[in-house]
């Protein structure tokens, strides 16, 4: 048994525990918590993406190296406006997120460049960093999901909201054919995951299939008004409200989250949606319950990447999110603009340098 399967195979028995008492606590045996080989490999993965971005954090560059170095002012005033701007909505975010709910966030912090210190050593980028500076600079409708331009057809066009969809899949599934070493394979994965954890591309989407498909004028089986309120639960960030305080969580459940929106229906959604809620408060206790074991991590951190590598194929295909190919029209980009507008944060956009 290698490490990966070891570690897999502890937090299996531990998830056991934790089914059987959270089913108890929260009275959600209704809503099937049994299957606890998916949450088992979900914990899994984020350990592999904790733990590789751990190993790799010792080793950065400058934003000036990255950028080319000599010669290359363009570039690198194009990717420190990104850095600048990528910074600035998060930080607008966590302003939000404490301001609603009194939610401290616990994404660690860039330096302050107001600090003459900081801003004569500059920021330090991992390859993994860069990897995400290049993707923000390469797709535009990331950059129109964050501030919100998506959500009109005045400011992004039907044919604009398609092409730049379809360039942002175009974009991974080169990167996934050129990949060439199981390190590559491995920071891209975490990097599709992070990217549909924040932005909801395929989550979206979907959603909006399901609304296209159903609510057309000759369907008789409608799914309700209040469809993309209820649907939030599907989105980027998951609030929990325990003893008095809140807790605020990026909704990781990807894979899970994708195959439940799949199986959308009329009669079905309103159950679907409270059995994916409860497998978010589960989650949520689960991994934390995992964590008390430190050899567990120990365990994924000393796997090789080969091993690693072979768990995401077989047990976390990340990139099975981009098999389906998108069809347009009956209203799907209405739809999609509408999810985006309760799904997004208002933030006025970074003034331009």
């Amino acid at each position: 048994m290698n490490k990966i399967d070891e570690a897999k195979s502890k937090i299996v028995k531990i998830l056991k525990q934790v089914s059987a008492i959270y089913g108890i606590t929260f009275g959600v045996n209704k809503y099937d918590l049994s299957n606890v080989e998916q949450h088992a490999n979900q914990i899994v993965f984020e350990l592999i993406k904790e733990t590789y971005i751990d190993e790799i954090s010792e080793n950065t560059q400058s934003l000036y190296k990255i950028s080319g170095g000599i010669g290359n002012d363009t570039e690198l005033k194009k990717n420190s406006r990104t850095l600048q701007n990528s910074i600035y909505y998060m930080d607008k975010l966590d302003e939000y997120h404490y301001k609603k709910f009194g939610v401290i966030s616990n994404t660690p912090q860039n330096p302050s460049m107001s600090n003459l210190r900081n801003r004569t050593a500059g920021y330090k980028i991992t390859k993994y960093g860069a990897a995400n500076i290049d993707v923000l600079n390469e797709l535009k409708i990331l950059e129109h999901i964050a501030n919100k331009r998506i959500t009109s057809v005045k400011k992004i066009s039907n044919t604009q909201l398609n092409d730049e969809f379809e360039e942002y899949r175009e974009y991974f599934k080169n990167i996934y054919e050129h990949i060439i070493n199981d390190d590559e394979y491995i920071m891209y994965s975490c990097l599709l995951l992070t990217l549909e954890m924040r932005y909801a591309l395929e989550t979206v989407n979907k959603l909006a299939d399901k609304m296209s498909k159903y609510n057309k004028c000759t369907e008789k089986n409608k799914f309700p008004s209040n469809f993309i309120e209820e649907a939030l639960v599907f989105g980027t960030i998951t609030y929990y409200h325990v003893n008095s305080a809140y807790y605020m969580r990026e909704n990781r459940l990807v894979l899970m989250r994708i195959n439940f929106i799949n199986n959308l229906t009329p009669d079905n959604f309103a159950d679907s949606c409270q059995k994916y809620n409860a497998n978010l408060e589960y989650a949520f206790i689960a991994k934390q319950v995992v964590m008390k074991d430190g050899s567990i991590k120990e365990m994924i951190k000393k796997a090789s990447l080969s091993e690693k590598r072979h768990f995401i194929e077989n047990n976390y295909n990340i990139w099975s999110i981009l098999d389906e190919e998108p069809e347009w029209g009956d209203k799907k980009e209405v739809y999609m603009r509408n999810i985006y507008k309760s799904l997004v944060c208002e933030i006025t956009p970074p003034k331009k340098k």
